[in-house]
């Protein structure tokens, strides 16, 4: 630190100036021959370097909402592929359950129709029998 009456280096810490003896006001003085920093920016150099931390940060945020973005679309699709199997899943199983049920009942309509053909072919046979033995034909419900 320097006195700003006579220019003279004095302790940091120093309350008055030891060549002068002038109070100082703890504020920190330029050496001598040096011109003060007055808080403006005049310089170019000063002002591309502001400028390229202005933009470095701009693309960082920028960057970073992107990422962000991003993670976003893949969780979604993650989420929405998952949803998708647990739906052709489920899809199976009722089709095969459809297909099960097709088959029941293409089953039980193939079994009715042999059981008809069968009651068709015992009464023809119990026709020939009973033509051959004269025995008369009854009805079912007059023998209750």
């Amino acid at each position: 630190m320097f006195c700003p009456n006579c220019r003279k280096k004095v302790v940091d810490d120093a309350r008055f100036c030891t060549s002068c003896g002038n109070a100082l006001d703890r504020r920190t003085h330029p050496a001598p021959g040096t011109k003060p920093f007055s808080g403006k920016m005049s310089d170019l150099g000063d002002w591309l370097v502001v400028l390229l931390i202005v933009t470095v940060c701009i693309v960082m945020s920028f960057w970073k909402m992107e990422a962000k973005k991003t993670k976003a679309l893949k969780d979604l699709d993650d989420e929405f592929e998952a949803e998708k199997s647990k739906a052709i899943k489920e899809f199976e199983s009722i089709r095969t359950i459809d297909v099960t049920k097709d088959l029941a009942d293409e089953f039980e309509a193939e079994m009715s129709k042999a059981i008809k053909d069968l009651d068709d072919e015992f009464e023809a046979v119990m026709k020939a029998v009973g033509d051959e033995f004269n025995v008369p034909e009854t009805d079912a419900s007059e023998e209750m």
